[in-house]
């Protein structure tokens, strides 16, 4: 997936900042998430990079108690990234709550909870 050249600097510098603090993103967002290694997270073909790298951020964001703005374009996965976050929460003890001003983005995003396998 190609990133807008304005934002391309800023990313490289979020995720350099990100591997200081948590190691290898792919390693890390598969451990957080269940999965016994990158490799079988990257096997089951539920993310792709960009994804993950998302992913990773979002999780690093809310273990300090922060804030993550999911702002990519259209098509991107912003669904599957949503519901990654949902299974970490999950994980995590949390109860998820999703809010929509659609009714079909609750069916979409409920195809992306089953697709990244979050819905028990």
């Amino acid at each position: 997936m190609l990133s807008p050249r304005h934002l391309i600097g800023p990313e490289e510098s979020a995720l350099g900042r990100l591997r200081a603090e948590v190691g290898e993103t792919d390693e890390f967002v598969a451990s957080e998430l269940g999965y016994e290694s990158a490799q079988q997270m990257h096997d089951s073909g539920r993310f792709h990079a960009g994804q993950v790298d998302g992913i990773a951020l979002a999780i690093a964001a809310a273990k300090r108690r922060g804030g993550f703005i999911l702002g990519d374009m259209a098509g991107s996965g912003k669904g599957r990234i949503l519901a990654a976050m949902v299974l970490w929460g999950r994980r995590q003890g949390y109860r998820p709550i999703f809010l929509t001003a659609r009714a079909k983005l609750l069916t979409d995003f409920w195809r992306d909870i089953k697709h990244v396998g979050a819905r028990s």
